[in-house]
């Protein structure tokens, strides 16, 4: 949805700025994940010693999965980042 702001960014830059928000997504996602199977209980103990007592690797999940196959797989051209047309 265009807002009325016209960006004067490039191709390039538009595109590295979604690469950083779906490194963030993934980063946000697997810290989350940690929690998923953890009870209530052990959530409080995790966040009162602040401590996650689950090792990594972590791992991201389809939370990150969706959104990377969406821009990955998508044809990322020029006209389709491009909102002023």
């Amino acid at each position: 949805m265009h807002h009325g702001r016209v960006s004067n960014d490039s191709h390039e830059q538009r595109l590295a700025r979604a690469r950083v928000a779906l490194r963030g997504l993934s980063v946000g996602d697997a810290f989350g994940e940690r929690f998923f199977f953890a009870s209530p209980q052990t959530m409080v103990d995790w966040i009162e010693r602040r401590a996650i007592d689950r090792p990594g690797p972590w791992r991201w999940t389809d939370d990150t999965a969706m959104p990377n196959l969406t821009a990955n797989g998508m044809p990322v051209t020029k006209k389709f980042l491009d909102r002023r047309r």
